[in-house]
């Protein structure tokens, strides 16, 4: 994926870090600098304008996905990292044990910037190099009180994405999107998701069926590198209960890559598991060509119908 990312960079600050609400420019250029800084983005044929109207999109969708009442919530995600990920023995980066802690808007900037900068690890079997760039502050009304304050551009070795920091009153919600593309830049695969940021200013993020936990370990010495370590698996409910049905870790690094830095994990977990409601509600807006007719519009009560025909279509697709 997505997913999620001193020596940092030929990407050091560009420019400063206001406030703006130009957010045109800040994807124009952001733009320009993926494709100057990453010979596989520069050979996608996804023009500024193309590249702006999927910024768009994949707030919106991002931002619908969130808002599905049956999406797995904070202390659901916490519970499963805390049970099946922190103490498995098959780590070989440590974790620490995480609280639930309120997300503030400056605690999401800052767990954003840790991530800019270039990282170098294996998915699996692939080689992948991922750049994150630094995080803009912007103000951008998305709809209904829902307002965008911030992004962080991405290329993450098989496509591109955001993430994105929606504020609504004194709620700050982190959100994000990754576009995945084949061989010849066509994109395959459209990946919403969210996240919790949680004590250790670590961040849990949650797709229709994964869960990835995701932060920088500072390093102090070369013997304690600066790395990005990402853990998680694919979830589904077992009786109501979050649980991962497989585990990883893959461990990426500014300045080289570590072939066998990817780690399959034995999960303990339940012997039958039933598909989690996130998961079917995104196969079915994936597999409705009624759904992606849809007028999005500016309304919540909109976004509401949505789910509820989404729900009504559900039937013809799991009986």
């Amino acid at each position: 994926m997505h997913l999620f990312l001193t020596v940092v960079l030929c990407c050091s600050r560009i420019g400063d870090n206001s406030i703006t609400t130009d957010w045109n420019a800040q994807l124009a250029m952001d733009h320009s600098l993926l494709k100057s800084r990453s010979e596989q983005m520069d050979s996608y044929p996804i023009p500024e304008e193309e590249f702006k109207q999927l910024f768009r999109e994949g707030i919106e969708e991002s931002l619908m996905f969130y808002l599905s009442p049956e999406r797995p919530k904070a202390a659901e995600v916490h519970d499963l990292i805390v049970t099946q990920l922190v103490d498995n023995s098959g780590l070989r980066h440590p974790l620490e044990r995480p609280g639930i802690q309120t997300t503030t808007r400056t605690r999401a900037f800052e767990a954003f910037d840790r991530f800019s900068g270039r990282w170098h690890g294996t998915w699996k079997a692939q080689r992948v190099h991922h750049l994150w760039l630094p995080t803009r502050k912007i103000k951008m009304e998305v709809w209904d009180g829902y307002q965008l304050i911030g992004f962080q551009t991405c290329f993450t070795g098989d496509g591109f994405g955001w993430n994105y920091v929606v504020q609504k009153n004194d709620t700050i919600i982190i959100l994000g999107f990754v576009y995945h593309v084949n061989d010849t830049g066509q994109i395959i695969t459209k990946n919403p998701h969210y996240a919790f940021l949680n004590s250790n200013n670590q961040l849990s993020w949650v797709s229709d069926d994964h869960i990835y936990y995701e932060f920088v370990h500072s390093g102090s010495h070369s013997t304690d590198p600066r790395c990005y370590i990402i853990t998680g698996g694919p979830y589904q409910k077992f009786q109501g209960k979050l649980t991962l049905t497989s585990g990883f870790q893959t461990i990426y690094f500014p300045d080289r890559l570590e072939p066998s830095a990817f780690t399959s994990l034995e999960i303990d977990r339940p012997v039958t598991t039933d598909i989690s409601f996130p998961k079917r509600i995104t196969k079915v807006f994936r597999q409705s060509k009624q759904v992606q007719q849809w007028d999005l519009g500016n309304s919540v009560a909109k976004y509401a119908l949505h789910y509820l025909k989404l729900l009504t279509k559900a039937s013809e697709f799991f009986p």
